[in-house]
């Protein structure tokens, strides 16, 4: 794993960093295909939302950029991680009123999923964590991620690749590291993010390339009801791109019902998964 902190190659952050002692921080997670970081400014645009949300100083983009590609220009395919915290600061809550963050670039493996899970469908489940409701820190991606890691740990089976997670009302909002899709003929519907949840980058992405291809696509509260009503469900995020879902819990669903093929076009030119090397008739 190569890694950069502050500009420079180190492994080592401060004890007394606010990332560590409090989860006072941000990141994103990018996929990396032919030496570049994949939608790089949507990624951009969300980190620094988050920095004004956490009033954070947000980074120079020219120089991230320069850093991050200086890690990924010699990688085909692979996971840059951006981590920016408000750096050190001393015991309590109340940070420093000038604080200089600390920022960390990493450059990782591509996941080793089944490459039948871009193809076939994969299982995913219904978690019993609940994700809390906060409008200052929804769609952002905070390094608080513990309801999401209690979920995660809700199934020890390795064929279930994903759960969902509701909010305290009831409606379902997102997976613990994707958001979802329910599709209805030509129509795809997706939870809005206002109070929890993480506004994906993938699925922006989706929405728009969705609408260009002449499809209708909602955002509107999704109800356990609406689940057993889609003709199929797929899960996105920036590194697997498209899973279509083959079942929830026990719920069938059509892994076709979004077409291999124009999964397989609207990623194609972003990542470098097995879905994008599959043959297809535009």
């Amino acid at each position: 794993m190569l890694v950069l902190i502050n500009g420079s190659p180190e492994h080592l952050v401060s004890s007394s960093d606010r990332g560590l002692n409090y989860g006072d921080g941000l990141f994103e997670t990018i996929a990396v295909a032919n030496g570049k970081p994949q939608l790089w400014q949507s990624h951009l645009d969300r980190l620094n939302l988050g920095c004004q949300r956490l009033q954070i100083p947000t980074p120079e983009p020219q120089l991230l950029w320069n850093e991050a590609l200086g890690l990924t220009q010699h990688c085909n395919c692979g996971v840059l991680k951006i981590l920016i915290t408000r750096g050190i600061g001393g015991r309590g809550y109340t940070p420093a009123y000038n604080p200089k963050p600390t920022r960390i670039l990493s450059l990782h493996s591509q996941p080793q999923y089944p490459s039948h899970w871009w193809i076939q469908g994969i299982k995913i489940r219904t978690c019993n964590t609940i994700l809390s409701t906060n409008p200052i820190l929804a769609k952002i991606k905070h390094t608080n991620r513990l309801e999401q890691i209690l979920a995660s740990m809700e199934s020890k089976d390795p064929n279930t690749a994903e759960g969902l997670m509701q909010n305290i009302t009831g409606q379902w909002i997102c997976g613990t590291k994707t958001n979802f899709f329910l599709v209805q003929s030509k129509r795809l519907i997706t939870p809005p993010i206002n109070n929890c949840g993480i506004i994906g980058i993938m699925r922006n992405y989706i929405m728009a390339k969705a609408r260009n291809h002449g499809w209708q696509v909602l955002e509107c509260p999704v109800e356990t009801s609406d689940l057993m009503r889609a003709s199929g469900i797929f899960v996105t995020n920036s590194i697997i791109g498209i899973w279509p879902v083959q079942s929830l819990d026990s719920r069938q669903y059509d892994t076709d019902a979004l077409p291999l093929n124009l999964r397989r076009l609207w990623l194609q030119d972003i990542t470098c998964t097995p879905l994008t090397t599959i043959a297809c008739d535009d």
